[in-house]
């Protein structure tokens, strides 16, 4: 049996507007960092979805990265948490970066946090030279 939400076509209704919502928010993210990235950091593409994948080079060390921003009071998680730890010692390539989640910010929160992120990230011990 189906909820009047979804008899209705309410709940459908929603998952366009969220839809609609995100790919802005996402965009407008998206575009910052591609603005204000260093060298040698990029993000992935994405085309749904709630978060946004930012690619370090592999010597970056992502979790001080998401240390030096959580204090700055910008929450990013390092990819490198998930990697499992027998993933380096069997010589299987990891990625390092960051994973922004932007679902609960506004478009001029989003670019404000990017803009702060990415002067972290700019600092030289976060550039990609050795750790």
């Amino acid at each position: 049996m189906r909820g009047p939400v979804i008899s209705s076509g309410g709940l459908d209704r929603h998952v366009r507007r969220m839809k609609i919502c995100y790919k802005g928010k996402r965009d407008a993210l998206t575009a910052c960092l591609n603005e204000s990235l260093p060298t040698g950091w990029s993000v992935i593409p994405a085309n749904a979805g709630m978060h946004l994948v930012v690619q370090a080079p592999p010597a970056v060390d992502d979790r001080a990265i998401a240390r030096d921003a959580k204090a700055a009071g910008i929450e990013v998680a390092a990819l490198s948490r998930y990697y499992h730890p027998l993933t380096r010692i069997k010589g299987q390539k990891t990625m390092r970066g960051l994973l922004l989640g932007f679902s609960g910010f506004s478009k001029k929160e989003l670019e404000k946090a990017a803009r702060a992120l990415c002067r972290i990230i700019a600092e030289k011990k976060h550039c990609g030279g050795p750790l």
